[in-house]
């Protein structure tokens, strides 16, 4: 659905609540200083929150504790795995334009000619990668190049003309990669349609395709996937690989059980608050690159998903804006964690449009984007220059018994981001309440805010969330305090920061 910037009135003030004021007036400056203590800000108590239908929380900025680190511009990354299904030029430059992209690279003329507009339309792609022909019908046996069962074209010497194919294709179709281009050898090589690898036998076959590839001079770098639930799969897989060939490695990291749950509200606030168990899982990841890489690999996504809720009874309560906020909570978790990049699956494609960030037009009308294409436009517009230190501290979910087939953890329900341009001083806050029933009280401490502030908020329409807005909203900032409707994204953009000094505390 295109973005709307009308209705100020009647629509703004359900959101924000009539103890808001709007204010239409232009950008504010803001003061980036140094940050103040929140000693003695505490959350108002679960049951006086209920009475209210708010609750309050603290968000603390820290512009100059470190340094800070630039954005990867590669973690807002796509997998154009099909080509678009019609004319979505302008809605794909808006989300993903400069980002990472990773495609299937398949050794025909038409196919590369299908996936080009979607390319152009993301050039100069930041990390262009490729996954390699994956289906095998039976359990793959690989002890060397010349001692196996694979398919001809699966073979390590096979794959250096692929590479070549591939390359020659971009340069035909004019479409330009930033730095080399990265070759994943396979696809989810645990499951058995995909060849049930043995861990020694995939390490064997990667680090053979890794030396025909760099034997042959080609601008490439090699990644090997990892085992999506099996750790010691992944050690075993780890330690014979040579790091000096292996250049990556890769996981998907799916947010999988979340639509079996039968509460509806279990359901959004699982699939919502999934960033802990996110991060478990990066950091999990982490490790065997630290530990086996020796300094030379890094780290990626190449699959995580978004799907939208396009389930039948009972799986019909999953509601847009939460896949939005997931979308919100993984993209902070790849930033903090410093992942290489990380490209959701997929963008587009006609039978399986629902896994999609965005959606065909009811009656040949043009493509719109879903809420969680809604939440990577706000994102990609909005993540520039260094992150800056957030603490939070606010209410969080309590423990459920019944949402055991997910790790048990506490997940705030507010989550935040914020980002510094060393150069002009401009700040950028990024929230997002993930209570789908409360809206909440937040106190921003560290920032000078204006009195006025502009934000942009995405934020669902209706009860079941399949609808949704984003405004361009102006109002008033009391007592430093900004107001969250529920299950929405606010990111704040402040302009040029006049002379720092040190912001007073929050207030109650």
């Amino acid at each position: 659905m295109a973005s709307r910037t009308s209705g100020h009135g009647r629509g703004l003030r359900a959101i924000f609540g009539a103890a808001w004021c709007l204010v239409v007036a232009g950008s504010a400056a803001v003061e980036v200083g140094p940050p103040a203590r929140a000693d003695g800000i505490k959350a108002l108590d679960s049951s006086a929150a209920n009475r209210r239908k708010v609750y309050r929380a603290v968000v603390t900025v820290h512009p100059d504790r470190g340094a800070g680190r630039s954005v990867n511009r590669r973690v807002l990354g796509v997998c154009l795995m099909h080509p678009p299904f019609g004319d979505e030029g302008v809605l794909i430059r808006q989300c993903f334009a400069g980002t990472s992209v990773r495609i299937w690279a398949r050794e025909a003329v038409d196919w590369w000619e299908k996936l080009a507009p979607g390319l152009r339309n993301i050039e100069p792609c930041r990390t262009l990668a490729f996954v390699d022909k994956s289906w095998h019908p039976e359990k793959v046996v690989y002890r060397n190049r010349d001692d196996n069962n694979l398919f001809p074209y699966q073979k390590p010497d096979a794959v250096v003309g692929r590479v070549r194919f591939a390359l020659e294709r971009l340069q035909r179709l004019g479409i330009e990669i930033d730095g080399p281009l990265y070759w994943e050898v396979w696809n989810e090589p645990q499951f058995d349609k995909n060849g049930g690898w043995p861990p020694e036998a995939l390490a064997r076959y990667a680090n053979d395709c890794a030396g025909a590839l760099k034997g042959a001079g080609l601008p490439v770098k090699v990644g090997v996937p990892l085992h999506m639930g099996d750790s010691e799969w992944n050690e075993r897989l780890c330690k014979m690989l040579d790091p000096g060939l292996i250049d990556f490695l890769v996981n998907h990291y799916y947010n999988v059980g979340w639509h079996k749950l039968s509460r509806p509200r279990d359901e959004f606030l699982r699939r919502a608050g999934y960033g802990p168990v996110l991060r478990e899982r990066v950091l999990r990841d982490r490790a065997l690159v630290e530990r086996f890489g020796r300094g030379k690999w890094t780290l990626h996504c190449s699959e995580w998903n978004v799907h939208p809720p396009t389930y039948k009874p009972p799986f019909h309560t999953s509601h847009d804006m939460a896949v939005a906020l997931y979308v919100f909570s993984a993209v902070r978790v790849y930033l903090e964690e410093r992942l290489s990049s990380a490209q959701f699956f997929l963008l587009s494609a006609p039978k399986k449009a629902h896994f999609s960030a965005m959606a065909k037009g009811r009656d040949a009308a043009p493509p719109e984007l879903r809420p969680t294409g809604g939440a990577f436009r706000l994102l990609h517009r909005s993540l520039r220059g260094r992150l800056a230190a957030v603490d939070v501290q606010t209410p969080t979910f309590v423990r459920d018994g019944q949402l055991a087939d997910l790790p048990s953890v506490d997940v705030p329900y507010l989550e935040a981001m914020a980002c510094t341009d060393p150069q002009s001083r401009s700040a950028t806050l990024l929230l997002a309440n993930k209570d789908p029933e409360r809206s909440v009280s937040v106190s921003v401490v560290g920032l000078r805010l204006p009195a006025r502030c502009t934000a942009a908020v995405l934020t669902g329409e209706s009860e079941r969330g399949d609808a949704f807005r984003v405004e361009q909203v102006e109002y008033r900032v009391r007592n430093r305090t900004l107001s969250l409707p529920p299950a929405s994204i606010v990111v704040l953009t402040f302009g040029r920061a006049a002379a720092s000094g040190s912001p007073r505390p929050a207030h109650r």
